[in-house]
């Protein structure tokens, strides 16, 4: 530690201080009679305390500060980040050992001139060295972004990472974000041998079917050192196999399609297996599973108008495209008016009468089902004012004269769904929609998808917009003429994904009854063997008011059916359980509870699936560490290599400490020991002059 003295003024205004301590005691003590006769030692004695207090007083007015300043030496930390997945196991336990006692000794090696840290990563990144080898998969830009938060402003030397190389979850490391200007090296860890290996790489199929469909699944084989040998694919459904067929290994990776046909509803597990072949060692990957959700009956969607128009038309062949949709189009004059087998109904224009359009929204309102509402050109509009849609008028009651064409100005705060950013481009970029020249206003709780522009001014007026009527949800489209914007999107994309995204995603979300009832359990029906098991939960009274003075109890079974009974804890108004990490398996659920005299009872399921990334694929991926550590400024080792690279990072001379000073200014006058300083000169003065008869 430093210390100095500083003020606001040159540092020689210092002699000026020292004179006005010698003017001011040679004025009280020199060539003064009474002074005669007073011992010379005394006198200057006297003189001297005199001359001190007076120029320290002096000096305090000049506002010094007394200048603290205290450096330390920060060590370079050097970062080793060792891979914990499970398939550092691949390779043998023996491995597994070696990994831990080279992370020790290269620890050791860089111990005296580095800080070092050590850390895990996995499905999860922990820091110190007690590694077991359990996640269950390996995610590398999770890596970097904890270490980039987590050493920010540090003096970081260098990151040393020993891992196979092998990820499953998250970004690319070859296109992540490294820690910026920190060389990277890396440890080669794991089996690189090219054996015999056979393993099923890829599966893809939709999460969700419906019952009676037949839906497909894409599965990728992959292998080494099995050029042209044969193996059996096999399919199968809940444990029965649906499907095998003969395959000759000449060309990999093997891309097969099979069909499979939902039978029956529920979760329903999927196996896909290849037979081994001969002389293969690592059988795990040649066997996955995953599962299915099988929903009992499509979506049944009516198209209602008071006659043929090209947007029924644009809108029935995107819903059609769908298998999960059942489209019924029909016209106001024959329709009977029961509602009750749809899941949602669109209303183009409305009919001419008043008493019908009544009739139909009560219907609507009974059922509860949603409503996407096009207005047009033929409308009525002079009724509307006259029927109860949430929607606010103005200036209709002699009806719209005339039209505008208004393009759409997507709302970026929307948040019912997401629409991916081609979608979003493309709406800036369409045919406009012939809108009645007029103003309303929608309810409170409604979210505009897009407003109107009329020419190049863009308006508050609601173009696209979701609300909701009751117990009903209600879009509204205020013009007529989207079949132009599916012409739009083939001649400007040469295809329609954009305008079916729009529509698909807007009926998705009118079809899908929320739940009304007094007593709902909320949970999602996958898990994995990684995750934390959550269910919600909330209890309503009769005046639907939430809930939670009451327990809520649990009882849960697994496949063995076994069964856990659990409480619900109270969060805030609701339910709130978290059941940790379960097995994998099939669960089932019943939820029940008491309030006032009534019982409520929800039944339920849901599945944890076992995670068996790790074993996908064993052999540890050179090229991939190899790339990683070049682009980033540093080298691949292997295992054995660990002393060359605790030498490697010695000799380079970018990597030095870092020298830190911290200054801290403080203000002189007030510092208590210059009080009792002059207290001391004074009274030391005071005590000399009494003693020699001085007054």
């Amino acid at each position: 530690m430093k210390i100095e003295a500083v003020t606001q003024y040159p540092a020689w205004y210092f002699i000026f201080c020292a004179a006005l301590g010698l003017l001011y005691a040679g004025i009280a003590y020199y060539r003064q009679r009474k002074n005669s006769e007073i011992n010379r030692a005394v006198l200057i004695s006297l003189f001297s305390f005199r001359c001190i207090t007076v120029t320290i007083l002096s000096f305090l007015l000049l506002l010094p500060f007394i200048k603290n300043i205290d450096t330390h030496i920060e060590k370079p930390v050097l970062i080793i980040a060792a891979d914990n997945s499970h398939s550092i196991l691949a390779a043998g336990s023996d491995n597994a050992k070696q990994l831990k006692n080279k992370i020790q000794a290269l620890r050791n090696a860089l111990a005296e001139d580095f800080e070092v840290r050590v850390h895990s990563f996995g499905d999860k990144v922990q820091e110190g060295d007690s590694f077991d080898f359990s996640d269950k998969s390996t995610n590398f830009s999770q890596l970097f972004e904890d270490l980039e938060s987590r050493y920010a402003n540090k003096n970081i030397g260098a990151l040393m990472l020993l891992s196979d190389g092998i990820y499953n979850i998250g970004q690319n490391p070859i296109y992540a974000n490294t820690l910026q200007h920190v060389p990277l090296y890396t440890v080669v860890v794991g089996d690189t041998a090219l054996r015999k290996d056979l393993l099923i790489k890829d599966l893809y199929f939709n999460n969700i079917t419906y019952l009676g469909n037949e839906f497909p699944i894409e599965i990728t084989i992959d292998a080494f050192a099995c050029k042209n040998e044969k193996t059996t694919l096999s399919l199968s459904l809940d444990g029965i196999v649906k499907q095998e067929i003969e395959l000759t290994l000449n060309k990999v990776p093997l891309t097969q399609k099979l069909m499979l046909k939902a039978d029956k509803s529920g979760m329903r597990k999927i196996g896909v297996r290849v037979k081994a072949v001969s002389g293969e060692k690592v059988l795990v990957n040649n066997f996955r599973e995953a599962y299915l959700e099988v929903l009992d009956g499509r979506q049944q969607i009516l198209l209602l108008s008071k006659s043929s128009h090209p947007d029924i038309g644009a809108i029935k062949t995107v819903v059609e495209a769908n298998k999960n949709y059942k489209v019924d189009v029909q016209f106001y004059d024959t329709f009977k008016g029961n509602l009750s087998s749809y899941n949602m109904v669109v209303l183009h224009e409305l009919p001419d009468e008043i008493a019908a359009t009544d009739r139909l929204l009560k219907s609507v309102d009974q059922q509860k089902i949603g409503v996407l509402l096009i207005l047009g050109t033929q409308l009525k509009y002079q009724q509307l004012g006259h029927i109860n849609l949430g929607i606010h008028w103005q200036n209709i009651g002699a009806g719209v004269k005339s039209f505008n064409d208004a393009y759409p100005v997507f709302q970026k705060n929307f948040s019912l769904f997401n629409l991916t950013e081609g979608t979003q481009n493309f709406l800036k970029d369409v045919a406009p929609l012939k809108v009645p020249f007029t103003y309303f206003k929608l309810p409170g709780d409604a979210e505009n998808l897009a407003l109107q522009k009329i020419g190049s001014v863009a308006t508050e007026t609601p173009l696209l917009s979701f609300f909701n009527l009751g117990q009903s949800k209600i879009a509204l489209i205020a013009g007529e003429g989207i079949w132009r914007w599916k012409l739009s999107d083939y001649l400007k994309n040469q295809s329609e994904e954009h305008f079916e995204e729009l529509i698909q995603k807007t009926i998705q979300y009118l079809s899908l009854k929320s739940d009304q009832s007094n007593f709902r359990i909320k949970h999602a029906k996958k898990f994995t063997e990684n995750d934390d098991v959550i269910l919600d939960a909330e209890l309503y009274n009769d005046s639907y008011e939430l809930n939670n003075s009451v327990d809520v109890k649990l009882s849960i079974s697994n496949s063995s059916e076994k069964v856990f009974k659990y409480i619900f804890d109270k969060s805030g108004e609701k339910y709130h359980i978290n059941l940790g990490a379960l097995a994998p398996g099939n669960y089932h659920y019943e939820a029940s509870t008491v309030l006032g005299k009534k019982a409520y009872t929800k039944k339920g399921a849901f599945v944890v699936e076992e995670l068996k990334l790790e074993e996908i694929s064993t052999r540890a991926d050179v090229a991939l560490m190899s790339k990683l550590a070049l682009e980033n400024g540093g080298q691949v080792f292997y295992l054995s290599q660990i002393d060359a690279l605790a030498k490697v990072i010695k000799e380079r001379n970018d990597i030095k400490p870092i020298e830190h000073a911290t200054v801290e200014l403080k203000e002189l006058i007030h510092q208590k020991w210059i009080f009792f300083l002059l207290v001391l000169f004074l009274s030391a003065e005071w005590f000399f002059r009494k003693r020699s008869g001085l007054s």
